[in-house]
């Protein structure tokens, strides 16, 4: 058989076609990229919480060592050369990698790379090495949410052909950040950047102005400073940046006027200068930004009406404008920007009703309105044409919702639901339909009756946050149960009626409050069970029987447990163990009595611990100062005895700032070493203004926001309760009132600089008033009555000029009363019982003469009894009469506005009623 012959167009097809599968084969990657990849993948742990994300997932497990798979270009997450097979892209991010990561990483070795994402992994506090430098040919860069921790090295500059940088969002559980960035590598990355296109440096801390150098990243169009400290004004040298579509500088320290150049940033579609500490900002440039779509400029001190320079912004898709001080009415003009879809104006001083006009914006799927001054009433059906709307929040505010709706009414399906405030006096019968509620609040308002069963039918697949407290409710409607909400986190009762056993919510929960309400009986052992628990408040209630041992040995979670105000029994048990993470104990107002559990030790990150009203009998517990945290120790009206002096060395309370002794049996000398141990109370140089730590956050996955539990420390003066929701860190206060100490007041008291309240009253000491005491510049409160001190009042405390209460009545004292300053401010009654005491240049009996007698007051013998009102009294820094909290707090930092800021951050009541909110803080 004859060779087939072929032809010279045959060869040619015959080679193209080689040509064509050769160029069409991947080629395999190169062998020291493959183990560089293989080490550097080999060096982490694959961990489910080394990624927030809800796409994360292990990219390299794909990443095979033999096999078809072992050519490392067809690994997941890895992009190579085409022509040459180097390795230039590698994408881990959200990838779950857990581990550490440095200058000798094999990933250095890939010098060939353009893409490096790294971010939404956790790198355990890994500096961000500064072999980066080495992959020069990078363009883009990503190390966000990775929790790399230090300084940004200066090498990261050498990155010239970058066009997009990510560095953000590295922060702690804690939000606390995690990277930081000089100044001056902040203003030679500017110079070195000027091909960069999009840079996000959010939650790194700079601390520093912004460099006018900004202006040469002219080509950027991404542009995120959130969160990073910087302060001063913002440069007018921002409107250079003429390309950029995206702008957020919110949560800062700016100050000053916002710029009018940022009028030339036409391009712009999303800007936020929300957080801020700008100067009446005005808005009027706004006009020009036509193309925006997500405008956020909450809390920047925005006053006045809502700008009418935002009628044009007919692109707008999302409005924030909250925790400003808007007045005036909501807009008509609001209505026609039809493509909003989110409306927050919540935390302003707006007025007038919603306007019916509001519902013609039929793309809106957020609006809250809450805590303003809006009125009218309202019908619910009002909201029934906007079919996406799931988060409509209109509590906290002077309106009237009628919520009977038609039966050819369809409202749409609520996500997030707040209706507290709005005069509800009944459940609404709407919500029988809403079964996607994830977070329900129908507080503060007069619904009556039982809580409906068919809650627990609707809400039990997504039901997260439900708020009720402060209404008439009795119970639960056929003894439904609130385990049936499974997917419960959150849950107020407080400040109902509700009556019978404690209701036992589910596992999943995080916080529960029911307080203020009459349940009785013992604490079912089921309540141990909610392993989750973080804060829990039954106070307030009839709750009885012994002390739960399993609340002592509870999960490690729980920060915050109040069962004051009722009728428990017993000794405290010795189960508080090691792992224990409670930062605030109330067991005050109970029956509680016996020793002191020493296991108490365990909870070393304790910070408030209250064992008041009980019969407690017990020696001073001088062990406590080995909780390191401890700030607040109230162990008032128990039958404690004995000395305070130490047996041994005594340990130094390190931090501790409030001690109340009073109301108990202590006995012997008021010892000079004692008062030395009180370190925190020594010193009054505080570099910053802080609080105590009463409040606690606790973050809920299903809500955008984070919920916060006010620990509330009730403090007394002459009688009157009062309740306070912060304690600032310049307070310091001791009360060892009515005991039966002895002998002389120590001279190291002296020593106690920072002391605002001192009440040695009702005790058994003697000798003269120590001269030293006019060194407590602080004081503001001085109460030494009922005692047998002799000898003169120091002329030396007339140098107190923030004293604003002093009573040393029924005492032995004598000799001239000191004038001038804050002592012509006390009445008789500050000195009466003193015969020996008269007025100078007066007759000694026409100023101060000899009161009529009264009985001697009984001594407190560790009953639960409350004692007569004119003897209360308890450490704090409150002063007296017209002299209210006109102290310390007025001479260090807040000299200017102490009205304002004792209303807002005490936040003073009387009475036995609770005080929660639920306040967003940003994530």
């Amino acid at each position: 058989m004859a060779s087939p012959s072929y032809g010279p167009l045959s060869f040619v097809c015959f080679l193209t076609l080689l040509f064509l599968l050769v160029n069409t084969v991947q080629p395999l990657c190169h062998g020291v990229e493959r183990s560089a990849l293989l080490h550097f993948m080999q060096s982490f742990s694959i961990s489910n919480n080394a990624s927030i994300s809800s796409y994360a997932y292990p990219k390299t497990a794909s990443w095979k060592i033999r096999g078809e798979s072992s050519d490392c270009c067809l690994w997941d997450g890895v992009e190579c050369d085409e022509d040459t097979g180097y390795v230039i892209g590698l994408d881990l991010g959200s990838s779950s990698l857990y581990g550490s990561i440095n200058s000798t990483s094999s990933l250095f070795q890939l010098v060939h790379l353009r893409r490096l994402n790294l971010g939404g992994n956790d790198f355990n506090y890994s500096q961000v090495p500064s072999g980066i430098a080495l992959l020069s040919s990078l363009t883009y860069l990503n190390l966000s949410n990775s929790m790399f921790y230090g300084e940004i090295p200066l090498e990261i500059t050498e990155l010239s052909h970058l066009t997009s940088l990510d560095l953000g969002r590295n922060v702690d559980s804690s939000a606390r950040n995690l990277l930081e960035l000089r100044s001056f590598n902040l203003r030679r990355l500017a110079q070195n950047f000027t091909g960069l296109e999009q840079l996000d440096l959010s939650s790194v801390n700079i601390s520093s102005t912004v460099p006018d150098a900004l202006a040469n990243l002219s080509s950027l169009t991404f542009l995120n400073l959130e969160d990073c400290n910087l302060q001063g004004l913002i440069p007018s040298s921002f409107g250079d940046l003429t390309k950029l579509g995206y702008l957020n500088l919110g949560h800062n320290n700016f100050s000053g006027q916002v710029p009018l150049s940022l009028a030339n940033l036409t391009q712009l579609e999303v800007l936020s200068l929300s957080q801020n500490n700008f100067i009446s900002p005005g808005l009027s440039w706004l006009g020009n930004l036509n193309k925006i779509r997500a405008l956020h400029l909450s809390d920047i001190n925005l006053a006045g009406e809502i700008p009418l320079s935002l009628r044009n912004m007919t692109q707008l898709s999302q409005l924030h404008l909250s925790n400003n001080r808007l007045t005036g009415k909501i807009p008509l003009w609001i209505s026609n920007l039809t493509q909003l879809t989110l409306v927050h104006l919540r935390h302003n001083e707006l007025q007038g009703p919603i306007p019916q006009s509001m519902s013609k914006l039929v793309n809106l799927e957020e609006l809250k309105l809450e805590y303003n001054h809006l009125s009218g009433t309202i019908e619910f059906s009002m909201f029934a044409s906007l079919k996406h709307l799931t988060m409509l929040q209109i509590r906290r505010n002077n309106l009237t919702v009628l919520t009977n709706i038609s039966d050819n009414t369809t409202l749409p399906k609520f996500k997030y639901l707040a209706l507290g405030d709005c005069n509800l006096s009944e459940f609404p019968d709407f919500l029988r339909s809403q079964d996607e509620l994830i977070y329900l609040h129908l507080g503060r308002n007069r619904i009556q009756g039982q809580i409906p069963k068919w809650l627990g039918d609707i809400g039990h697949k997504t039901l997260s946050i439900l708020i009720l407290r402060n209404n008439l409710f009795i119970g639960f409607e056929q003894s439904w149960e609130l385990s049936l909400l499974t997917k419960l986190q959150w849950l107020e009762l407080d400040s109902n009626k509700l009556e019978g056993q404690l209701p036992i919510p589910p596992p999943s929960l995080i916080g529960y409050s029911i307080s203020n309400n009459s349940l009785t009986g013992e604490i079912l052992p089921s309540l141990c069970n909610l392993r989750s628990l973080g804060f829990l408040d039954l106070s307030y209630n009839k709750l009885s029987g012994m002390f739960p041992n399993c609340l002592g040995d509870f999960s490690d979670s729980l920060l915050v447990l109040n069962l004051s105000n009722n009728f428990f029994h017993g000794r405290i048990p010795q189960a508080f163990r090691d792992e224990s993470n409670l930062r605030m104990i109330d067991l005050s107002h109970n029956q509680l009595e016996g020793q002191l559990p020493r296991s108490l030790t365990n909870c070393r990150m304790t910070e408030i611990l209250d064992l008041s009203y009980n019969r407690i009998s017990d020696k001073f517990p001088f062990w406590l100062a080995n909780l390191p945290e401890l700030q607040v120790l109230i162990l008032r009206s128990n039958q404690f005895f004995g000395s305070i002096k130490s047996p041994g060395a005594m340990l130094e309370f390190r931090k501790l700032q409030i001690i109340d002794l009073s109301y108990n049996n202590f006995t012997g000398i008021l010892p000079s070493e004692f008062f030395q141990t009180l370190r925190s109370m020594r010193f009054s140089d505080l570099k910053e203004f802080t609080y105590m730590q009463t409040i606690h956050t606790f973050h809920l996955p299903v809500y955008s926001r984070d919920f916060t539990y006010r620990y509330e420390i009730n403090l007394a003066n002459k009688g009157v309760y009062m309740k306070y929701w912060q304690i600032p860190n310049v307070i310091a206060a001791i009360d060892l009132s009515s005991n039966a100490f002895q002998g002389d007041i120590p001279q190291s008291i002296g020593t106690l600089e920072k002391v605002n309240a001192l009440n040695l009253s009702n005790n058994h000491l003697s000798g003269d008033i120590p001269s030293v005491l006019g060194n407590l510049a602080n004081l503001e409160s001085l109460d030494l009555s009922q005692n047998m001190l002799s000898g003169e009042i120091p002329q030396h405390l007339t140098q107190l000029t923030f004293l604003a209460y002093f009573n040393v009545s029924r005492n032995q004292l004598e000799g001239p009363i000191p004038q001038g300053k804050q002592f012509n401010t006390f009445d008789n009654s500050s000195y009466e019982g003193n015969s020996g005491l008269y007025m100078k240049h007066l007759p000694k009996k026409s100023e101060c003469s000899e009161p009529p007698q009264h009985p001697n007051l009984p001594k407190h013998q560790g009953s639960n009894n409350i004692l007569p009102k004119d003897i209360e009294w308890i450490a704090v820094v409150i002063g007296y009469g017209s002299g209210l909290v006109v102290g310390v707090v007025v001479g260090l930092r807040v000299s200017a506005r102490i009205p304002e800021w004792f209303v807002k951050t005490f936040g003073r009541t009387q009475g036995n009623r609770r005080r929660r909110e639920v306040r967003g803080v940003r994530r």
